[in-house]
């Protein structure tokens, strides 16, 4: 069998790559996600991205309860064909084994925060929150570079989430647990 032959073998079809091929593929990048059996590479990140993940992290952690911790993009196994990277995580604090952890178990996830890029709008909000709902993900919160705008779900079943509430300027929400912080452009300037 030749060298291209074996590549074929081991390398499975797309729409069936599972978790074990994720991290069994050290060429892929470590933000690489798998979305229904396709790896999905990560994209450019803007600075909007970068300020509000870490506005968002500070807030959560700052009010954070010993039941949780707060995680900045950590891979969560849904399934067998989907590892999603939230850009921010809450998760059970009995979840967190030491700082070798490379990934959570859906059971684990609290609330997945996504910061919506351009080119990942249409992935944030119309193929992971199935994905999230499923796998039985409480909390999902899409945060859009445009206001900025904060919105907030709650699972509804195992299909989808109920709109909670939209929110510019100020994020006030009590689930997972109380949260109070200012999410304005002058805000992320001072994060």
């Amino acid at each position: 069998m030749s060298g291209v032959e074996e590549v074929r073998r081991r390398v499975p079809p797309l729409g069936e790559r599972t978790v074990a091929d994720l991290y069994r593929s050290f060429a892929l990048h470590y933000r690489t996600e798998l979305l229904g059996g396709h790896f999905v590479r990560p994209c450019p990140q803007t600075s909007f991205h970068s300020l509000m993940v870490d506005l968002l992290v500070a807030a959560l952690r700052a009010c954070c309860p010993p039941a949780f911790e707060v995680e900045r993009q950590m891979a969560v196994v849904l399934g067998a064909h989907d590892v999603l990277i939230p850009d921010v995580s809450v998760v059970r604090a009995e979840a967190v084994r030491g700082w070798g952890q490379d990934r959570f178990e859906a059971a684990d996830l609290v609330l997945a925060v996504e910061v919506q890029e351009p080119w990942t709008r249409e992935r944030d909000e119309a193929a992971k929150p199935p994905r999230y709902a499923a796998a039985g993900v409480p909390h999902v919160w899409q945060v859009s570079p445009v206001g900025p705008e904060v919105r907030t779900y709650a699972r509804e079943g195992p299909r989808g989430y109920a709109w909670t509430g939209t929110y510019r300027e100020r994020l006030r929400v009590a689930a997972p647990y109380p949260l109070d912080v200012d999410i304005s452009r002058a805000a992320l300037r001072r994060s």
